[in-house]
């Protein structure tokens, strides 16, 4: 009898420190993970300043480059060009526009979103430890 007293003390022992060791995988999984998040949100914020500075330039370029078109008179003979350049122009502005609504994207809705991921991972790992206690 007292012999199965001990196996049992035994046995429990070894499952306290096997959940004791699975749980500091967890905590180190999660830290791992979280500062893999915070890593992400870091570069898509930077990602977004660049992309949003990138359109800033294009729209300058557009405007510089326009204030000069304007202030040349143009003949008949090369309104071809005139087009083709103006739609370059414009198009060089669409791209600033989009550019700038991807920065916005980047550095604001992916940075809300791995907020809520980050706030996933902790909520499931203190649910698990809370089972495992």
């Amino acid at each position: 009898m007292a012999r199965k007293g001990q196996d049992l003390e035994y046995q429990l022992r070894e499952i306290r420190k096997q959940l004791s060791e699975q749980n500091n995988c967890l905590e180190l999984r999660t830290e791992g993970k979280l500062s893999l998040l915070a890593d992400l949100k870091d570069f898509y914020k930077k990602r977004g300043e660049v992309e949003f500075e990138y359109a800033k330039n294009l729209e300058r370029l557009c405007e510089r480059f326009e204030r000069n078109t304007k202030q040349r008179n143009l003949k008949h003979e090369v309104r071809s060009t005139f087009n083709l350049w103006s739609t370059l122009l414009a198009e060089t502005r669409r791209m600033a526009r989009d550019k700038a609504s991807f920065a916005e994207v980047l550095s604001l809705e992916m940075g809300a979103r791995i907020d809520i991921m980050s706030r996933d991972v902790v909520s499931i790992a203190k649910k698990l430890l809370f089972v495992s206690i």
